[in-house]
Parts: C-alpha cells; sequence; structure tokens
C-alpha cells in the first residue's frame, strides 16, 4: 500500500509539473505512444484519439460498463489467458484482467514488442514482469498494434489498482468475427470460477 501510494503521488506531481490534465468524463487518461513522428491520417477516427507525437497523450474512455459479473466489465470479450478486449469503432484497446494481476501480485514491468507490426492471434505480442514473475500475453485478435500506453511505461504499478481501467495496447483487428469467438464476462467469470 506504501509503495502505491508513493507511486501515485509520483505521478500526481509528474502531471502538475508537465501540466497533463489527468480528468476527463471517466476520470483517467490514458497516453498511447505510437513512437512515430506527428502525421496526419483521415482513416483514423477522431473519437479514438490516436497522436502520433510520441510525447502527447490520449483519452481512454471504457464507457458504462455493468461490473456486476465478478468485476468483469460487459461489453468487453476475455480470452482463457487473461486479456481483455474492448472494441471501439474499427479498433480496440486490450489489456490485462484483474484475475491476472491478482495472480502476479505488484507488476514492475510491462514491455510491448512492436508498434505497427502485425501479430497473429495467441501469439506473444508482450511481456509483463511482476516481483516474482515473468508473464508473456497473446494477441487476443490477429491485427496491427498501433500504441502502447506510455503511462504504464513509467508506472507499471497502475495495473495493480485495478487492471480493467489501463489498456496496454491499441490494436486495429484484422477480422471482426474473431472477436465474437472470445468469452464474455459471464463466461469467463465462469472459466475463472471452475480453475
Amino acid at each position: 500500500m506504501k509503495k502505491f501510494m508513493i507511486i501515485a503521488c509520483l505521478v500526481l506531481i509528474a502531471c502538475f509539473v508537465w501540466g497533463i490534465d489527468l480528468t476527463n468524463d471517466s476520470g483517467k487518461q490514458v497516453g498511447i505512444d505510437t513512437g512515430t513522428e506527428e502525421v496526419e491520417d483521415a482513416s483514423e477516427p477522431e473519437s479514438i484519439g490516436i497522436n502520433k507525437n510520441s510525447e502527447s497523450a490520449v483519452r481512454y474512455n471504457p464507457g458504462r460498463q455493468n461490473r456486476s459479473v465478478r468485476n468483469y466489465p460487459e461489453g468487453r470479450r476475455y480470452t482463457t489467458n487473461h486479456v481483455w478486449v474492448q472494441p471501439e469503432g474499427d479498433y480496440c484497446w486490450v489489456g490485462i484482467t484483474d484475475y491476472l494481476q491478482e495472480r502476479l501480485g505488484d507488476i514492475v514491468y510491462v514491455s510491448v514488442y512492436g508498434i505497427d507490426e502485425y501479430f497473429d492471434k495467441n501469439t506473444v505480442f508482450a511481456t509483463i514482469e511482476s516481483i516474482s514473475e515473468v508473464c508473456d500475453l497473446y494477441m487476443p485478435l490477429s491485427g496491427t498494434i498501433l500504441g502502447v500506453n506510455n503511462i504504464l511505461n513509467d508506472s507499471p504499478g497502475m495495473l495493480n489498482s485495478n487492471a480493467h481501467e489501463y489498456p496496454i495496447i491499441m490494436l486495429k483487428p484484422d477480422d471482426s468475427l474473431e472477436f465474437e469467438e472470445l468469452l464474455p464476462a459471464n463466461e469467463y467469470s465462469d472459466f475463472i470460477d471452475s480453475w
């Protein structure tokens, strides 16, 4: 708890120093680092908020989810590898479930393998390191990683408070039918209960 308070204070101080506004309608902000210079692309919807400037931040709004199903927000889909996917237009956000975070313990490092790279479904796209364990993350859908949450570069411990609030990547999926094959919240909850 003391670590969390220190990290939270450091994040707030950094935001104050750099003038970052941490609030919006949902009360959270996520920075997306695309690793490229600012490029104007009409094919990217404004609602996604992608900014190709790696020093800028975009806002992630998880929408109004029903958290009655064991803290697994509805409207998302889940994998048996404990990754969640939330669609937003032609793009989607991808993160880890609270179950995986609890199993790993205090997360200290997040590494994503490629921006603007294509990954097949079920291939490793990132690694998460906790104090006691290293865990590979498997791509829930075939597609291209458009950006990573650069807040997690400096503060991976943000996942410890609520993993469902902080996506790890923004993905452009290749096939929307793959999303329908993933588990809805109630089935994922049943899957966890069956362990």
